[in-house]
């Protein structure tokens, strides 16, 4: 540990038997318990805010979250000499919820839904009555949507006044229809659904959401399930945590509709989902998102020099809608008849449209090599500046060496600064023969992990002769 971040330290009350240094942040030995102190871009008011709710849940409610902890003068805030923010937690031994693991991933339902009973700051036997201080609230659902579609079509019209375009841009248009056409049926629907009712009912009873539930903050530990990192905490549709969690995990396991309804089933052990709740979810999980990301991703991105991985991305978001929409029809989330009037034959004659679409791509790319640039691939970057300066979800390329394998498909990626654990699915070997001594190009996503070591999800490998 630096001398300044003892001195972050030396701000609590608190003896710091050891500290451990992790990704961001430090694992803490003290006279309390285990903490991290880890660093923050949340306000003062924010972090009091957190501390009010997480409190709470802990004292009263027996929850195991991550409540902030005073300094010797009364914040919750420390800046260094360097100019960083932290703030000191409690925390827990174990590790994060493992993806591949369906118990694990039912666990953390079971827990979400034990968490939304709880976080209500509403005048409710069982829930957060009388706090002091509560959250605002967060976008009305169809107003957000309105916005995302409004984006999308700003970025067809940009791509449209182009040129010179690249592979991305000629896919973008190719599936343009299609997926806004989606997008604004799911708006429609949910206009006639009357979310927006839903949204003023949460608001009302000052219903909260953890508003970022995922795996990275689902702690498995020897005495339960922990739930961390709530700087996200508003006023919302509960759901929408779980539209969030399902969405992470069925894109994980391809829409395997078994997981999906084990993932409801957990939740309803502890919460029962209403029938307008059930068709929110369905209507979250069946919009275009990654579709949108993508296109708010180029929007604010160099346009003369994109990563090879941007059209891969768009490629997925596309597959993603295909492959959920069998996951949708059950009757569960009440969309069987808008799901089959909307996928099926239009998604199938899109994917058969890529396939040109990309076959077109390549032959302008081709035809237009000794006259324009018209995209290209990440630079490569180093194993040691990935774990230094990476952020998580950030599209990565290294070149080294697959030195090793942890488990099936988990391996050790090795290049000249450092070596860093890799999943690689036996897809994307696609039969090739690599041992220790090939040299390889990796390119993938970073996974920027609370606990436990950061990771790669490698969605190209090629050797390099």
């Amino acid at each position: 540990m630096k001398e300044y971040e003892a001195e972050v330290l030396e701000q609590y009350d608190i003896e710091v038997k050891s500290t451990r240094k992790i990704r961001g942040a430090f694992f803490c030995d003290t006279s309390e318990g285990t903490m991290l102190l880890k660093e923050t871009h949340i306000s003062e008011r924010r972090a009091f805010l957190v501390y009010t709710v997480l409190s709470r849940l802990e004292l009263e409610r027996n929850l195991r979250v991550d409540t902030p902890v005073f300094t010797r003068e009364g914040g919750l805030l420390v800046t260094s000499r360097e100019g960083k923010r932290y703030m000191l937690k409690r925390w827990y031994t174990g590790r994060e919820c493992d993806m591949k693991r369906e118990a694990e991933i039912v666990s953390a339902a079971e827990s979400l839904a034990l968490l939304h009973e709880q976080m209500q700051c509403g005048a409710s036997e069982g829930g957060l009555s009388g706090l002091s201080l509560c959250p605002p609230a967060g976008r009305d659902p169809i107003e957000e949507m309105e916005r995302h579609n409004r984006e999308m079509k700003k970025v067809r019209s940009f791509i449209r006044t182009r040129v010179a375009k690249n592979e991305f841009e000629y896919l973008y248009l190719e599936s343009f229809d299609k997926m806004y056409g989606l997008a604004e049926k799911v708006v429609r629907r949910l206009r006639e659904t009357d979310a927006s009712a839903l949204y003023r009912r949460s608001v009302e009873e000052r219903r909260l959401v953890h508003g970022d539930y995922n795996y990275h903050n689902v702690l498995i530990t020897p005495e339960g399930t922990a739930v961390t990192n709530f700087e996200h905490v508003r006023i919302d549709i509960q759901v929408r945590d779980l539209y969030y969690f399902i969405r992470k995990a069925m894109e994980k396991h391809h829409w395997k509709q078994k997981l999906g309804n084990k993932i409801l089933e957990a939740y309803e052990e502890r919460r029962r989902i209403a029938p307008m709740e059930r068709e929110y979810i369905g209507l979250c999980l069946a919009y275009p998102e990654k579709f949108w990301k993508t296109a708010s991703s180029y929007a604010r991105s160099n346009k003369a020099w994109l990563p090879e991985k941007s059209f891969e991305k768009l490629r997925t978001a596309v597959r993603q809608t295909e492959e959920k929409s069998a996951f949708l029809k059950e009757k569960s989330f009440f969309l069987h008849s808008f799901i089959s009037n909307f996928f099926g034959e239009k998604i199938m004659r899109a994917s058969k449209s890529f396939i040109i679409a990309a076959a077109l791509c390549a032959t302008f790319a081709a035809a237009g090599a000794n006259a324009q640039f018209v995209g290209g691939t990440d630079k490569s970057i180093t194993v040691k500046s990935l774990l230094d300066n990476g952020r998580d979800d950030q599209l990565v390329v290294l070149e080294g060496y697959i030195v090793d394998q942890i488990k099936h498909e988990d391996y050790t990626f090795r290049d000249a600064t450092g070596q860093i654990e890799v999943e690689i699915d036996d897809e994307v070997f696609a039969g090739q023969r690599i041992d220790p001594k090939t040299k390889v190009r990796i390119e993938g996503e970073y996974e920027k992990e609370v606990v436990g070591p950061n990771t790669i999800d490698v969605h190209r490998l090629t050797i390099i002769r």
